[in-house]
């Protein structure tokens, strides 16, 4: 079985994985049966004592501490039994689900916020750069009499503008490679 040659362990749903190398306090909750290596460590909540939604949060809130107990030279790692010594705090399970709901719902909501704060950045983006290619091409006056620029993609230019190669403009030099 492929599985079993490659070292490979299969979580079952609900069981929280945490990356042990490179961005620890990553989590995720295991939705449906799930194979992985050695570059994460997975929880299954006891039952009666934690939610999987509440462990996913908070391994977050440890982040510091996972990197703190991680070791190694080039690249940090996490050992299992590093991670079995850390030591956290927990509510009892109702509260435990209340706080996991509450932060559902309001990362949900600073979530939508970022996308559409994303979505605003990227439409000022392009205003910037349309902003510049309109004034670097056709200047700060509007009513300014226009010409062919005799390039496509510029089109009209003030008349009182003139078109050279750039090299005519200046000295210019390039720097040698290997």
């Amino acid at each position: 079985d492929t599985v079993k040659k490659m070292n490979l362990k299969v979580y079952p749903v609900g069981t929280v994985l945490c990356t042990c190398s490179c961005s620890f306090g990553t989590t995720l909750i295991v939705k449906e049966p799930m194979v992985s290596n050695q570059t994460f460590i997975g929880l299954v909540p006891k039952i009666n004592i934690l939610t999987s939604e509440f462990i996913f949060y908070l391994l977050g809130v440890y982040k510091d501490e996972l990197e703190r107990l991680s070791s190694g030279s080039i690249q940090q790692y996490l050992s299992k039994d590093n991670f079995k010594s850390l030591k956290v705090l927990y509510p009892p399970l109702q509260e435990q689900q209340q706080i996991s709901n509450y932060l559902d719902h309001k990362t949900q909501q600073i979530d939508s916020l970022i996308e559409k704060t994303q979505q605003k950045i990227e439409l000022l983006k392009e205003q910037r750069t349309s902003l510049i290619n309109q004034v670097v091409t056709k200047g700060l006056n509007p009513d300014v009499e226009m010409k062919d620029s005799g390039v496509e993609w510029i089109g009209e230019i003030p008349s009182e503008w003139e078109i050279r190669r750039i090299w005519s403009l200046g000295k210019f030099s390039k720097g040698r490679g290997i």
